[in-house]
């Protein structure tokens, strides 16, 4: 089984993580991981540590999407498993992902419960209580194994998107092209969440994600909704964070100034047809 699986990570800036979770993985497996943050110190360690990974470094970050379309194009195996970093994997998790294939011979995405994450009932397209698969409309993106090809096919991710929405963007793309996505009601992972980037780059990645979620929020919406449904998702939001922006330059605050400044800026961009420009100032 471990033949017809690879499994794919995208890091950035990630090292203590990575290393942690790799150690949880059977050695037999193979493992790709996309370093977005052109550390090519990070590559050499991790490939002279551990004979089954191989590190990619794209020529500039492009984001997460990008990142895993980048694997999936290094990726020959029928199954690609795209695990976040910043998980707690429960012994033999990995191996039933794989082994519940066998019996979804026709999915394009399938992906497992994530613990203390609840889907929203409009997220499931038939929930099956009985044998304990359900079909999906919209996932979390923490942990997703792909039908290699039909995502390939399918063009992967919306490589417009930098961060935030793209899976959802996907799944949107796999439902119009009639691809099955299934979530499995019998394995979990425990997703930690805004703990794959070290310590030291916490406030700038902070602002990235807060420009970036605005910026994705009016696209996604806009993209699969309609101009005037990408507006109303983000009407309020345009005008809180500006009011808010300005109160706490009054106040000083610094950093909830520039937090609600990267919103409006997010929007902003967005609405007027901007690229997903924004990067973290980070210097290796």
């Amino acid at each position: 089984m471990e033949s017809s699986v690879t499994i794919l990570f995208v890091t950035y800036f990630s090292d203590k993580l990575i290393s942690k979770i790799i150690k949880q993985i059977d050695q037999k497996l193979k493992i790709l991981i996309i370093e977005n943050s052109r550390n090519l110190s990070t590559k050499e360690k991790l490939e002279k540590e551990f004979s089954n990974v191989k590190v990619i470094i794209p020529d500039e970050n492009k984001g997460v999407g990008s990142a895993i379309n980048l694997g999936l194009k290094n990726i020959s195996t029928k199954y690609t498993l795209f695990l976040s970093v910043d998980l707690k994997i429960q012994e033999g998790t990995i191996e039933e992902m794989i082994n519940a294939t066998k019996n979804l011979e026709d999915l394009s995405i399938l992906v497992p419960n994530i613990i203390n994450y609840t889907y929203k009932k409009d997220f499931y397209l038939e929930k099956n209580f009985s044998n304990k698969i359900s079909k999906m409309k919209l996932i979390n993106g923490a942990v997703q194994l792909f039908n290699t090809e039909k995502i390939k096919n399918l063009g992967g991710y919306d490589e417009n998107i930098f961060l935030y929405f793209e899976e959802y963007d996907l799944c949107q793309r796999c439902i119009k092209n009639k691809l099955n996505i299934y979530k499995t009601e019998y394995i979990s992972f425990e997703h930690i969440g805004s703990a794959s980037i070290d310590e030291k780059f916490r406030e700038e990645i902070e602002l990235n994600r807060n420009w970036h979620y605005m910026w994705s929020t009016f696209y996604y919406y806009k993209k699969h909704f309609g101009l005037f449904y990408g507006l109303s998702k983000i009407f309020k939001k345009f005008f809180s964070s500006f009011f808010k922006f300005i109160f706490y330059s009054i106040i000083m605050n610094n950093n909830k100034k520039n937090i609600y400044k990267m919103r409006f800026l997010g929007i902003l961009n967005s609405v007027l047809g901007k690229k997903s420009f924004y990067r973290p100032k980070i210097n290796i």
